[in-house]
């Protein structure tokens, strides 16, 4: 399947037309990719649930819940790595995309933090499924840029403090 597929694409390729569309989506893509640099937080929506995303890839969440309350007062760094040589918590955000199939959102993340010679890349992908509201489904990885190796001592996921309030009982977690 997958040679036809490339064998079928080179011979677009050839094709006029298609070379102009091909062009267009490319620039259009280029276009999109440049903005996205400067972009302002994204909000992911799924249900009551709602997870931003600042300019640093922190997260903030929060819900539209009655009577939910603030959850969050501010972004933190809910996932990062650490090591011996760097604690990586705030990534410069370099690009976000969205895709969408059969109603399944796929929002991707990537941005990228440099110290002492150490460059990490920060992926995110957070998937929203209509089926499941309230839910957000987040995939987290990490990728060594830099020349030299890296020792990963620490790699903390969904960190979050929510605040208490006045819950009755207590606000926990697990």
């Amino acid at each position: 399947m997958a040679t036809y597929t490339i064998l079928y694409f080179r011979n677009l390729l050839f094709n006029k037309a298609v070379n102009q569309l091909f062009l267009k989506a490319g620039i259009l893509i280029f276009a999109f990719t440049f903005n996205s640099c400067n972009q302002q937080p994204v909000n992911i929506t799924s249900g009551n649930l709602t997870v931003e995303f600042n300019d640093r890839m922190e997260v903030k969440i929060s819900s539209t819940n009655p009577g939910a309350g603030v959850l969050m007062k501010d972004f933190s760094a809910s996932e990062y790595i650490s090591g011996s040589r760097f604690d990586a918590r705030q990534y410069k955000f370099k690009s976000y995309s969205e895709n969408e199939l059969y109603g399944i959102k796929s929002h991707l993340f990537r941005g990228t933090a440099s110290e002492r010679g150490s460059i990490i890349e920060k992926i995110i992908e957070v998937v929203v499924n209509p089926a499941f509201p309230d839910l957000a489904l987040m995939h987290v990885s990490y990728v060594n840029l830099g020349e030299r190796s890296v020792k990963i001592d620490k790699w903390v996921n969904n960190h979050y403090e929510i605040i208490s309030g006045e819950d009755d009982p207590a606000f926990w977690s697990f």
